[in-house]
């Protein structure tokens, strides 16, 4: 058995084995972006004494799907057919997608200012003053982007 792999047309990677003179297509994916690893996030606070830490509410509620989607999201219930507007949980793309938002969003600041895994950001900083002006501008980002935080869910000033 070997395993190929080649670029589509609109740019996704086509995975897919050969057995014998027969080829069997198993998955495409379409920019996989990689979830960070655990150990690069510990390592970049080192020294930091001043901790915040934001979870963002509905997730991944906050990208919509292309209309040209909408129909592969359908679902039937006793009261219809109905279509997402935005990205449902559950979706096999909806963790890369949803990284790939954050990292755009917070482009510059992660591993130097902040760390982002999925739903939480993790601000960290040497001192005060700093870590005040950090969480300003990611709050600004935030809100360029229209992402809201779950506040009870966040811790200030550890």
């Amino acid at each position: 058995m070997d395993f190929q792999y080649r670029v589509s047309k609109d740019e996704r990677w086509i995975f897919s084995f050969v057995r014998g003179l027969s080829t069997y297509k198993f998955c495409h994916v379409s920019r996989l972006i990689p979830l960070p690893h655990i150990d690069t996030c510990l390592s970049c606070m080192n020294g930091a004494i001043w901790f915040t830490t934001l979870d963002l509410r509905s997730g991944y509620h906050n990208i919509p799907i292309r209309e040209s989607d909408k129909d592969k999201t359908a679902f039937i219930t006793r009261r219809g057919c109905f279509r997402y507007k935005v990205m449902p949980f559950g979706l096999t793309c909806a963790p890369s997608a949803f990284q790939r938002l954050i990292d755009l969003v917070l482009c510059g600041l992660t591993y130097e200012t902040c760390l982002v895994y999925l739903f939480d950001i993790i601000v960290f900083s040497k001192d005060f003053d700093t870590h005040l002006n950090r969480l300003r501008e990611i709050f600004r980002r935030l809100q360029g982007a229209n992402l809201k935080l779950h506040g009870k869910k966040c811790s200030f000033f550890r």
